[in-house]
This record gives C-alpha cells, sequence and structure tokens, in this order.
C-alpha cells in the first residue's frame, strides 16, 4: 500500500514554484504533518492544532533559530524560529501550526503564526541563509490522517491513519485515501422496513458497523461499558454498553418506536428521584454508522439516520436534528458532560447551580459527534462535528442546551455549516444572505427568551438572535422541542457584518463554582474574557465602573456613558 510519489518528484513539483536557492544537505526534514488536527494530539491549552513533525536525519545537532518554516511558496520566512531551539541527532520536533505564534509554549513545543489548509498548502522549511532545506507540495488531507516519510524509505509519502506525532512512521502506509463505505439506501423517512446493504469497492476490506450511534471502531466489537446514577442520594450504579459489529449480511432496519428506551432513561440532573424519565417508549429513529478497514487502519465513517413508521407517525413538517456520538461522552459518571457524575459528588463546599460534570467548558468538554440536518422530509446537511453544553444555571435542568461546532472531515470543507437554516435574515447584517455558521446553538426552551426575542426581531435593527424550532434526536431516540439558535461569537460577526474576528472583543459572563453570599448585586457572576486581549477586559471593566460610580442622570455623566457603550444596543 505504499505511496509511489518519491521524494525527487515532490522536489521537482516544488521547483516548479518555488524560486529559491538550490537544494542542500540540511539534516532537518520535514517528516511528517496533519492539516485537520480533530482528536490526534492536543495543544497545551487543550486545543487540537494543526501540525508539522521536523526530524534531524543527520550524525549533528542542529540549531533553528531563525530557521524559516512557512505555507507560502511565495513567503518562505513567514514564520521563523526566533529563540534557540536544538535539534539533536534523531530527535523529532513537533510545531503546531495554530496561528498562535509562541516562540515558548509550556509543553515546549513552538506555536508557528500559520494553520495549515486542509484542502492543501506547500510547506517550506528554510535555513537562514535562505537556502531549501525541504518542502512539499499541497496535499488534500483528510481530519486526523497525517502525510508523511514512510519508515522503510523516507523518499516515500503516504498517508497514515494512525499518525504518530514526535515518532518514527511506524504504522501502515496508504498510497492513496481510503474510500468510505456506499449504502444502499439514503437516510431519511420511510413508511416500511427495509434490508440494508453496506458496500465497498474493495472486497477485501472489513467493514465494521453500528446501530447505537457510536463510531465504529473494530477495536470495540466487544463493546464499552460505562457507569451511571439515576439517585443521586442512594444509588446503585447501573450500567450501558455500547458495541461495534462486523458487516457480513445486510441490516434489518425497521421501526424501533416500540423498544425500550435507552439513554432517555438516564438521569441528566443530580436529583434523588428524577420523575421526567419517560415512562413509555418514545419515537425512535435508526442510526446506521459503517467503516472499511484495510490491515487495521480506519476509513472514514458513513452515516445516516432513518425514520420508519408504517402508520406515517413521523411528522417532518418542522425540521429534524439528529446526532450520532458514542454514549460514555455525554452520560457516563466520569466523563459524561450531560450528566451531575463525579463532579457533583466530589465537589465541596458551596456550589451554585448543583455543581455537576455539565458545568465542565472548553475543548476537553466537547464530544465528536456526527451532525444531521433534516428539512421537510429529506437530508440537507451531515457532517461531523462537536457538541458541548450550553448555558449557566440551565446547565441543569434535565433538557440541556449544546453547542454545535463545525469540524472538517472533508479536506474541502471549511468546517462550517452552510446551510439557510434560518427564514429570516440576520437584522442590520452587511451581508445578510449569509448562510455559513462556525457554531450553532440547540437551545433548549425557554419562555422569556424565546417569546422577546421574536417581539424584538423586526423591531430593533441590531444584533439579535434568530430561531428555528426544530426536533432533536440522540442516538435514534427523540429529545425533544429546542430552538436552533444563531452563535454570537467572532465568527458570526464577520459573515454578517464584514467585521474583522481577530478585531472582536466578547465578554463571557459565568457564575462562580464556589462562593460565599455576599449583598451586594451579582457577587456570583464572573466576567472572562472570550475573545480579545487583557487590554479589552480593563476598557470593559473601566465603562462598568463609569456607569456604577457615576450619576447617569447627570447629563453630563451619561454624555460619557454614550461615548463608551451603544445605548440603543444596551
Amino acid at each position: 500500500m505504499l505511496l509511489s510519489y518519491p521524494l525527487p518528484l515532490l522536489r521537482a513539483l516544488v521547483f516548479t514554484f518555488l524560486l529559491l536557492p538550490g537544494w542542500t544537505d540540511a539534516t532537518v526534514w520535514i517528516h511528517e504533518f496533519m492539516a485537520s488536527n480533530g482528536s490526534t494530539i492536543a495543544d497545551e491549552e487543550g486545543d487540537f492544532e494543526d501540525w508539522i513533525e521536523l526530524y534531524n536525519h543527520g550524525d549533528s545537532a542542529v540549531d533553528l533559530q531563525n530557521w524559516g518554516l512557512s505555507d507560502n511558496s511565495s513567503q518562505p520566512f513567514k514564520w521563523t524560529f526566533p529563540e534557540s531551539q536544538v535539534l539533536e541527532p534523531g530527535e523529532f520536533l513537533l510545531v503546531w501550526a495554530s496561528g498562535k505564534d509562541r516562540a515558548e509554549p509550556l509543553d515546549a513545543r513552538p506555536h508557528a503564526n500559520f494553520r495549515i489548509s486542509a484542502a492543501g498548502a506547500p510547506l517550506s522549511l528554510n535555513q537562514p541563509d535562505g537556502s531549501l532545506a525541504d518542502a512539499i507540495p499541497a496535499v488534500s488531507v483528510p481530519r486526523d490522517v497525517s502525510f508523511g516519510r514512510t519508515e522503510a524509505d523516507p523518499e516515500v509519502w503516504a498517508y497514515f491513519y494512525q499518525p504518530t506525532p514526535e515518532a518514527p512512521n511506524t504504522t501502515t502506509a496508504f498510497n492513496q485515501l481510503l474510500e468510505p463505505v456506499t449504502f444502499s439506501h439514503s437516510a431519511g423517512f420511510y413508511q416500511n422496513s427495509f434490508t440494508l446493504t453496506v458496500d465497498h469497492p474493495d472486497p477485501q476490506v472489513t467493514i465494521v458497523y453500528t446501530l447505537d450511534g457510536s463510531e465504529p471502531d473494530i477495536k470495540n466489537l466487544d463493546g464499552t461499558s460505562y457507569s451511571y446514577l439515576n439517585s443521586y442520594t442512594e444509588g446503585p450504579f447501573l450500567e450501558q454498553s455500547f458495541t461495534s459489529n462486523i458487516y457480513s449480511a445486510p441490516i434489518n432496519v425497521e421501526d424501533r418506536s416500540s423498544m425500550p428506551n435507552k439513554i432517555s432513561q438516564i438521569s441528566s440532573t443530580v436529583d434523588s428521584n428524577p420523575s421526567y424519565l419517560p415512562s413509555s417508549p418514545i419515537k425512535k429513529g435508526t442510526v446506521v454508522r459503517a467503516r472499511a478497514y484495510v490491515q487495521g487502519a480506519p476509513g472514514p465513517v458513513t452515516t445516516a439516520t432513518y425514520f420508519i413508521s408504517e402508520t406515517g407517525a413521523f411528522d417532518y413538517s418542522m425540521p429534524i436534528v439528529s446526532l450520532s456520538v458514542n454514549e460514555d461522552g455525554l452520560f457516563d459518571f466520569v466523563d459524561g458532560i450531560y450528566v451531575g457524575g463525579i463532579d457533583h459528588v466530589t465537589s465541596s463546599g458551596a456550589r451554585i447551580c448543583n455543581w455537576g460534570n455539565y458545568n465542565r467548558r472548553g475543548r476537553e468538554a466537547e464530544r465528536p459527534a456526527h451532525i444531521e440536518f433534516f428539512h421537510q422530509g429529506d437530508r440537507f446537511l451531515e457532517q461531523t462535528g462537536g457538541i458541548r453544553i450550553q448555558g449557566n444555571c440551565s446547565r441543569r435542568n434535565p433538557f440541556k442546551s449544546m453547542r454545535l461546532y463545525a469540524r472538517a472531515d472533508d479536506p474541502e470543507d471549511e468546517s462550517l455549516f452552510v446551510f439557510p437554516f434560518f427564514s429570516d435574515m440576520a437584522p442590520g447584517a452587511l451581508y445578510p444572505d449569509k448562510i455559513s455558521h462556525r457554531r450553532l446553538i440547540l437551545r433548549a426552551p425557554n419562555f422569556n427568551d424565546t417569546v422577546f426575542s421574536r417581539l424584538f426581531y423586526g423591531v430593533y435593527e441590531g444584533l439579535m438572535g434568530r430561531l428555528q424550532p426544530v426536533k432533536q434526536f440522540i442516538n435514534g431516540e427523540y429529545w425533544g422541542l429546542l430552538f436552533l439558535r444563531d452563535r454570537f461569537d467572532p465568527y458570526y460577526l464577520h459573515y454578517h457584518y464584514g467585521l474583522d474576528p481577530d478585531n472582536i472583543t466578547i465578554i463571557g459572563i459565568s457564575y462562580r463554582s464556589e462562593f460565599e453570599p455576599i449583598p451586594h448585586n451579582f457577587s456570583d457572576r464572573v466576567y472572562s474574557l472570550s475573545s480579545g486581549i487583557p487590554s479589552d477586559m480593563e476598557d470593559f471593566e473601566a465603562m462598568r465602573a463609569y456607569i456604577i460610580d457615576n450619576n447617569m442622570a447627570d447629563p453630563l455623566m451619561y454624555a460619557g456613558a454614550q461615548e463608551l457603550i451603544c445605548i440603543d444596543s444596551f
């Protein structure tokens, strides 16, 4: 399966568009890179950034200070090593292509000032004198797949479905990307049950599939169990599992609504006796996920949700969002983000909002998911993404809001949800017809929020969230009615209002995780910088202090406030 794409050809391709000094005998190579890192390795902040691995194949140490690294053939020194960084013989160095531009990060891996396009970008490494040490032409690489030199012959490059950052490329190398499996039936709504055939162009592959929403994994044929609590005062621990299967015969897809409920029977609060768990079977779809394995390496996952109802009971006049996830990522006592879990049991002191796992934030609290969007009976969107719990004290409620993150799987996809989810245009927007979103919110029903959002829309021509009612399914089980909402972040402001996403300040408000009651107002609130630079937070605090400390009934003081804040928007 090795790639017949020798290094001399790569160099020849590079020379066609790199007008640089001749190739040298530099002993530092670009050894491996990843252009769409979804879960392979995280940086010191928990972010899964693109990365480039360098390797010193020579006999002498090399100091990389002032060496240039770039993804632009016309700008070979786009980023340079500003500090002395010695690479010993046989040593690897991982450079984050994160755009963060840090020479001395906490984990000793420097951050370059650029990111790698998943669709492909030429990478080059230059010595301080301008001579080219190594270069790779633009190569399209899918999510969590790397491209690197093979261990048997470093002049031969290949795809690695099992990347090896900071280590030799000893896993199986492929000369081409694995094809996805295909399904005999399209995702959607059917009146009658049917048998689903799963195919792959290579008859020698092993096809692995799941029916519980989990990601197919050849290592999970015996199943993975996880524990949870349905009573946080009495116990006991209960157990569920999810399993992958070897495909050997067509799969029967039928109406599962009469079958016992599974994940909807797991408590999502810290109640002693959760009364909200459904007492009878709920509506269900069938989620089929499958992938091919070749020599132990996995291909891309194909996912489809099928809704079967011989009585026509499925109402698809309202859009449906179907999420497919590994159950333990949401409901496991230790790792699940949808439950009270261990964080509630081990919390100490006074805790606001019934503290639990669902209070976790950031990339580490994001779980991978496959997201499908059905509209008027047809599936218009399906792609990989990430989900996080959204909100402050609403996180303690049984039915939680979620934040959806677009995460590229296809290298041609720029990590966007692209669909006209909302019938309304963004009010007052410079580009109101934009349909691209980096993030979206699945908002749990809230009467005040929903009603007043609708009342204000069309009245105030400013930043106003749109909403679209949707039905939510998780792993095929009906989860309820939510409202799909805009997510106000730098990307939303960029796409709709033309603002520079790197020049926007957003202040987040959360509640203290542990506090003593204090008599004055808002003692339980914490303001933090969600987007921007530290001085922006200082400006925000100065603005609040000015308004709090001065009499706004005084015209002069009020005029000063108008210079600090947009009164209409406020």
